[in-house]
């Protein structure tokens, strides 16, 4: 099989990016009669990727932020080409914008296509946001979504989890503890709602701990005057290549986004296989995963109550022990690589196959 992977960007801290690199790497080395390529619209991970032995083509009409009506007809000019030119069975996207683009490359011919639908966008824009033959969901709600919808037939969707390797992390010391949040700055991934709560810790109970940030984006700027004027000595990590070594150093990991349109974080499954004790907000579809037996859930809109429970995280570390391993257990269990790896190889062939 000949496989295009379409993705908008590829960057450093991004889970869509993640999923990509362990996808492909993971499909290379189980599946190696495959030949895969991936067309990006570009990004600072590329040579990553290139990494793996995987041809990677910049084409920039696929950058969703970039878009235009010539854009978007270039975009499909290319991709047709170079699924003639390279005979590709199936375009398997990662961005609703440029799995538009594939189903309009690919209409008079034999391939497939097929969208990860990392998270469900607000009904907005003219663009169909599941244009593809077939959906892969990363969580429960979105098929949900998609059946309640009449989106897509139950036959058309397939539930195929991410996939993540064990890491090697070393026995965290008894040291000062660290806490950590990371992701792409953007303003419904609440890290100013972070940074406010740790500026509201009691000062004492502050010193327990050192506080990182790892990412960039448009909101980086703000945060870090907000970081500065409110005094919470957070760390700015920048755009961190391997986010998981972070967390394997840390101890506990905060997820505070309030975006509508999570399918389901990575950096939560990075976080439990690191061994972290998670705090997360109560986003859509976290109760498929996330409890109060294997996490601290969060009121996020009430800036005290994410402040307590962040202090009571940090004082009683200790006592948290057995919600740690149990959220640890949980990312084992659901997020394997080796089963992400066979539904996604037999989806491809089942979908060539006419199954």
């Amino acid at each position: 099989m000949n496989i295009l992977f379409l993705v908008n960007e590829l960057l450093q801290v991004c889970g869509v990016t993640k999923h990509l690199y362990h996808l492909i790497d993971g499909l290379q080395k189980n599946y190696p009669n495959n030949e895969y390529f991936i067309m990006t619209g570009g990004g600072n991970a590329i040579q990553k990727f290139q990494s793996l032995g995987v041809p990677v083509i910049i084409n920039e009409n696929l950058r969703h932020e970039t878009r235009s009506i010539t854009g978007y007809l270039k975009g499909i000019k290319e991709v047709y080409s170079f699924v003639k030119r390279n005979d590709i069975q199936i375009i398997h996207s990662h961005h609703h914008y440029a799995a538009s683009i594939a189903s309009k490359a690919v209409k008079f011919t034999n391939t497939k296509t097929i969208l990860t639908n990392h998270g469900l966008l607000p009904a907005v824009g003219r663009l169909n946001h599941f244009n593809a033959d077939h959906i892969i969901a990363v969580n429960e709600h979105v098929i949900e979504y998609l059946i309640n919808k009449k989106i897509k037939t139950k036959e058309e969707i397939s539930l195929i989890r991410y996939g993540f390797t064990l890491p090697v992390c070393k026995e965290k010391y008894n040291s000062q503890l660290k806490v950590i949040s990371g992701g792409r700055f953007v303003h419904e991934k609440g890290f100013h709602l972070y940074i406010r709560a740790i500026a509201n810790l009691d000062e004492e109970v502050r010193n327990f701990a050192k506080y990182y940030l790892a990412g960039s984006g448009p909101e980086e700027k703000y945060l870090m005057e907000l970081n500065n004027n409110l005094k919470a000595n957070i760390v700015f990590l920048g755009p961190v290549e391997n986010f998981q070594e972070k967390l394997c150093e840390s101890h506990i990991f905060v997820n505070p986004t309030f975006s509508e349109a999570e399918g389901f974080p990575t950096v939560l499954i990075e976080a439990g296989l690191a061994k972290n004790l998670v705090l997360s907000s109560k986003f859509q579809g976290h109760g498929t995963i996330l409890n109060t037996d294997n996490s601290i859930l969060l009121n996020i809109t009430d800036h005290y109550e994410f402040a307590n429970k962040l202090e009571d995280a940090i004082i009683n570390y200790k006592n948290y022990s057995e919600l740690i391993s149990h959220f640890n257990f949980t990312v084992l269990q659901h997020f394997g690589m080796s089963t992400m790896l066979k539904k996604t190889n037999l989806l491809y062939e089942n979908i060539i196959n006419g199954v």
